[in-house]
C-alpha cells in the first residue's frame, strides 16, 4: 500500500510539473519572427517557388548548407522539425532580408522546436496553431503556422505549414488536428497552399486528410516520397487558385530523413 501511495504521489507531482511547464511555455507566446522582407504585392507578378521540407532538427550532416540553397532557390520554404539552435540562429542573422516565422512547440535541449516558414515576401499576419491533442508518451503538441500575404492582383494568399501528430494509433488526435486547421482556414476564399509533414503512415490518416483538403477545394500535388518501414508518403502539398504548378521531388538531397518537395506556381492573371 505504501509503495502504491509513493508511486501515485510521484506520478501526480510529475504530471503537475509537466502541466505547469507546458502552461508556462504557452504564456511565453507561440510565435517568433525575424527579418524583414519586401511586401508580396509589390514584387510577384506571374510565378513563385515553394519548398516544403522536414529538416530533422538539423541533425544530419550538410543540412544547413542545403537549407541555405533551398532558401536561395525558393520564394517560400516551409520547414517541419525546425530547431532554433546556434547554427540556425547564425543563418537567420546572415539573411535579414528573409522573413522567418517560427510556431513554437516545445524546448528540445534548451532550444525551441516547431514549424517555421522562411519567405522572401513579408506576410501581413502570421498565426501559430497548436494541435488540440498531444503526442503519446511525450505529451508534446504539434504546431502549424498560417502565413497570410497580400498579392499584386488584389487577392490574399494563405500558406499553411503543417506538422501532423504522430504515434496516435486511434488516429483521433490526428483527425482533431486536421479538422481544427480546416475550420480555421475555411473562411478564406482566395489562393491557398496547405503543405507539410502530415505523418500519413496509414490509409485511415491519408483518406481523412484527402477528404479534409477536398472540402477546402484543394488539389494534391502528384509527389510520392515513400518513407520508413511502412513505405508511406508522409509529406504532401495541396493547393488551389493557381493557373498551373510544376512539382519536383528533390530526392538527391540527403541531409534529412525526408526529401524536400518543390512546387513552381504560375499565378492566375
Amino acid at each position: 500500500m505504501k509503495i502504491f501511495t509513493i508511486v501515485f504521489f510521484l506520478s501526480t507531482v510529475s504530471s503537475a510539473f509537466w502541466f505547469d511547464s507546458q502552461e508556462s511555455q504557452l504564456q511565453q507566446g507561440l510565435l517568433l519572427e525575424f527579418g524583414q522582407a519586401p511586401k508580396l504585392e509589390s514584387k510577384i507578378e506571374t510565378s513563385f517557388t515553394l519548398t516544403s521540407w522536414n529538416i530533422y532538427k538539423g541533425a544530419a550532416e550538410g543540412l544547413y548548407p542545403d537549407l541555405l540553397q533551398m532558401i536561395e532557390e525558393s520564394d517560400f520554404v516551409l520547414m517541419q522539425e525546425f530547431l532554433l539552435n546556434e547554427v540556425q540562429n547564425e543563418q537567420i542573422q546572415q539573411l535579414p532580408h528573409i522573413h522567418w516565422a517560427l510556431a513554437k512547440s516545445f524546448k528540445d535541449g534548451g532550444e525551441w522546436t516547431g514549424v517555421a516558414t522562411a519567405s522572401k515576401w513579408q506576410p501581413y499576419e502570421s498565426v501559430p496553431v497548436r494541435s488540440p491533442g498531444t503526442q503519446p508518451f511525450s505529451s508534446t503538441p504539434k504546431m502549424s503556422l498560417i502565413t497570410k500575404y497580400k498579392m499584386q492582383n488584389g487577392e490574399e494568399m494563405w500558406i499553411v505549414n503543417v506538422h501532423g501528430l504522430n504515434f496516435d494509433l486511434t488516429h483521433s488526435a490526428f483527425k482533431a488536428q486536421i479538422k481544427a486547421l480546416a475550420a480555421m482556414v475555411n473562411s478564406h476564399e482566395g489562393p491557398m497552399i496547405f503543405a507539410g509533414d502530415f505523418n500519413t503512415w496509414s490509409d485511415v490518416r491519408y483518406e481523412y486528410l484527402l477528404n479534409a483538403t477536398a472540402s477546402l477545394q484543394l488539389e494534391r500535388a502528384p509527389l510520392e516520397n515513400p518513407l520508413g518501414i511502412m513505405s508511406a508518403t508522409l509529406d504532401h502539398i495541396f493547393y488551389r487558385g493557381f493557373a498551373s504548378v510544376k512539382p519536383t521531388l528533390l530526392d538527391q538531397v540527403t541531409s534529412s530523413d525526408h526529401n524536400p518537395m518543390r512546387l513552381d506556381f504560375t499565378l492566375n492573371q
